[in-house]
C-alpha cells in the first residue's frame, strides 16, 4: 500500500524544479528528526546522479531522473527498501502541483507519512520567499542554526560564503581568526549581507571562570572584528545580522517582555549587552544592524 500526497505550491514549476538541483536542497528535504545527513554536506544533484545519504546511520541512495520527476530509492535495515517518487505539474497563475507517492513497508508508513508532510511544508515555505539572489557571508555556519541557514540560502539560489578558522579552501570560504583579530577583509568586499552566528556554546560544559571568559570573549571579539571590518569596506553590506539571545532580558519570571524592555541582570544579560554593543562600528558606518534575540 502506498502513501500519497498532493501539494499546491505558489511558485512556477521552473522554480520548483531548479530548487531540487541546487546545493542545500538535499539537506532541506530531509528532517533532522529522521536522523538523515547528506554525505559531503552541501552539493547539487544532476538528473540521473546517485547520491549517498545516511539515514539513522545507514547508507541510502538518492536517484534523480527526467525533468519534472524525481525518484528516491532508499534501502535501510530500519525502514526496509522503498521508493519515493515526486512529480511536478504546472498549474494556472504560475503555481505548481507537487504529487508524491511512496511505497514503504507497513512498519514505516507512519514515519513516511510524516516525511511527506514535512517535505510539502518545507518546499512550499522555501519557495514562497521571493528574494533576489544575494551574496551572503555566514559565521558559525556549521552550528545548529548556521547549517540550516546555509542550506536554505543555497537552495534558494544565493551564494553563501562561510567564515572559517582553517585556511580557506575555495572562494566560498573566508578565513578569519577572531581571537587574533585576523580576517580576510578583501573577500568581504561587495557582500550583500553578513549573518554572524559564531560563539562559544553555552551548554557544553560547566560555567567555570575560564569558561565564562570564553563565552563572553568569543561573542564580543568576533562581533567587534566583523563590525569594524565591514565599516571599513569600500562596498559595504546592506545588513549585518549579529545574533543575540533572550538572556538579554535576564530572569523575568512570568513577565512578558519584548524589544522595548530594559536589559536584565546577571551574567548572560551582561554578555548580551556587550555583545550587541560590539556591533556599533557597523551601525555608525550606516549599515543596518539586526540583533535577533534567539
Amino acid at each position: 500500500m502506498s502513501e500519497e500526497r498532493t501539494t499546491r505550491i505558489e511558485a512556477p514549476i521552473e522554480r520548483a524544479l531548479v530548487w531540487h538541483t541546487r546545493p542545500g536542497s538535499l539537506r532541506r528535504s530531509w528532517p533532522a528528526w529522521l536522523g538523515a545527513r547528506v554525505d559531503g554536506g552541501l552539493r547539487s544533484v544532476a538528473p540521473g546522479e546517485r547520491v549517498r545519504l545516511r539515514q539513522r546511520g545507514v547508507a541510502a541512495c538518492l536517484e534523480s531522473t527526467a525533468e519534472g520527476r524525481f525518484v528516491w530509492r532508499l534501502r535501510s535495515p530500519l525502514l526496509g527498501a522503498w521508493t519515493h517518487e515526486i512529480r511536478f505539474h504546472a498549474e494556472g497563475s504560475g503555481a505548481t502541483r507537487m504529487e508524491e507517492s511512496a511505497s514503504p513497508p507497513a512498519r514505516a508508513r507512519g514515519l513516511v507519512r510524516r516525511l511527506l508532510a514535512f517535505r510539502a511544508q518545507r518546499l512550499a515555505g522555501d519557495l514562497s520567499r521571493k528574494l533576489e539572489p544575494m551574496r551572503v557571508a555566514v559565521s558559525g555556519a556549521s552550528g545548529l542554526i548556521g547549517s540550516e541557514l546555509v542550506a536554505f540560502l543555497a537552495a534558494g539560489g544565493h551564494r553563501v560564503q562561510r567564515l572559517v578558522r582553517a585556511p580557506a579552501r575555495d572562494s566560498d570560504e573566508i578565513r578569519w581568526d577572531p581571537v587574533r583579530g585576523e580576517i580576510d577583509a578583501a573577500a568581504l568586499e561587495g557582500v550583500d549581507a553578513v549573518v554572524h552566528l559564531a560563539g562559544e556554546n553555552i551548554a557544553s560544559g560547566r560555567w567555570t571562570r575560564a569558561r565564562r571568559a570564553r563565552i563572553e570573549g568569543s561573542r564580543i571579539q568576533g562581533t567587534q572584528l566583523l563590525a569594524e571590518t565591514l565599516a571599513g569596506l569600500a562596498r559595504r553590506p546592506r545588513v549585518f545580522v549579529s545574533v543575540s539571545a533572550v538572556g538579554f532580558y535576564g530572569d523575568t519570571g512570568g513577565e512578558v517582555v519584548d524589544e522595548s524592555a530594559q536589559p536584565g541582570r546577571g551574567f548572560l544579560a551582561g554578555v548580551c549587552r556587550a555583545w550587541e554593543a560590539a556591533a556599533a562600528p557597523a551601525r555608525d558606518a550606516g549599515i543596518r544592524v539586526v540583533h535577533p534575540r534567539l
